[in-house]
């Protein structure tokens, strides 16, 4: 057996009941060599997969007859809250993934945004749930973490695993909450870098994609933009913890964001970020110019 062969795989399962996206939604996934992509048809048959199996990462469709999606979700968060789970929502359910995110759920994806978000999400949650366990005593003694980082995505993913890391070894959440605030915490730092320091629009992302990622490269490249950078601060205390993220662009009008309980809302590629953060936070404040957010979480355990 060759090297490759060898290589530890890591296992997602699909769950849909319509063979037609169930087959989309593995075929998307299974483009990556180092994923084993399992697959069911029902809740029962995806539970029944998690204990034999253990999938690292399970994505599942809302709305399914056996078994609905947020049935599913409670029923993993109550036997096996380490795996993440991502909803793939439709138009007209969002008052049900809205609940599947406050009963679990560590992100979602529009059916209609599959292929361009849905492989790119589960890899995001793979990343986080790499736990360095060297690290781990310290970081239960560590109150406060700052950064300052450049327009560099590597970066982003580091900061983010470090604060992944964080949550999850100071024993203040449970594994889910430790997802959710990670998924929110990147959000807010991929916002802050796209459409803060780089001032490129999320609309633009909808209806150019292929223009968005141009603009992305550019700016990259030319002042003001390249030189940019984030500040974060991470601080836990007895009773809360706080995360405020400042860029250094022009800011936005805060009033003008959009309201994710709106029908519709949570079908659009743009607005994702901010839905997330406000679902996962307990609070989430802009200052008065708009490059800088704070975002609260009650301590749990």
């Amino acid at each position: 057996m060759s090297d490759t062969e060898t290589l530890k795989k890591y296992k997602i399962l699909v769950v849909d009941d319509s063979r037609s996206d169930l087959t989309r939604a593995t075929m998307l996934l299974a483009k990556n060599p180092e994923w084993e992509v399992l697959s069911a048809r029902s809740g029962p048959e995806a539970l029944e997969i998690v204990g034999n199996q253990s999938p690292e990462v399970i994505v599942t469709d809302l709305q399914m007859g056996e078994m609905s999606g947020l049935e599913l979700i409670q029923s993993v968060h109550s036997g096996a809250p380490h795996i993440p789970v991502v909803v793939m929502t439709g138009k007209g359910s969002e008052k049900a993934a809205m609940q599947c995110l406050q009963e679990g759920a560590a992100s979602y994806v529009p059916k209609s945004e599959l292929a361009r978000e849905l492989a790119d999400t589960v890899d995001r949650l793979l990343f986080q749930n790499q736990q360095t366990a060297e690290r781990s005593h310290l970081l239960k003694h560590i109150r406060s973490l700052e950064y300052q980082i450049g327009n560099d995505l590597k970066l982003i993913q580091g900061v983010t695993h470090e604060f992944f890391d964080f949550v999850n070894r100071i024993d203040a959440f449970s594994e889910v909450a430790s997802f959710q605030l990670t998924t929110a915490f990147e959000e807010a730092l991929t916002n802050a870098y796209y459409h803060g320091n780089l001032e490129v629009s999320s609309h633009l992302r909808e209806e150019e994609s292929e223009r968005f990622c141009e603009l992305v490269a550019e700016r990259l490249k030319v002042e003001p933009y390249c030189d940019r950078r984030i500040n974060i601060l991470i601080q836990l205390t007895e009773e809360f913890l706080s995360v405020s993220m400042q860029d250094q662009g022009p800011g936005f009008d805060v009033s003008k964001l959009p309201d994710p309980t709106e029908d519709g809302f949570i079908d659009r590629p743009h607005g994702r970020g901010v839905l997330l953060m406000r679902t996962f936070m307990d609070e989430v404040e802009y200052n008065s110019v708009g490059n800088e957010v704070r975002m609260v979480k009650k301590l749990q355990l």
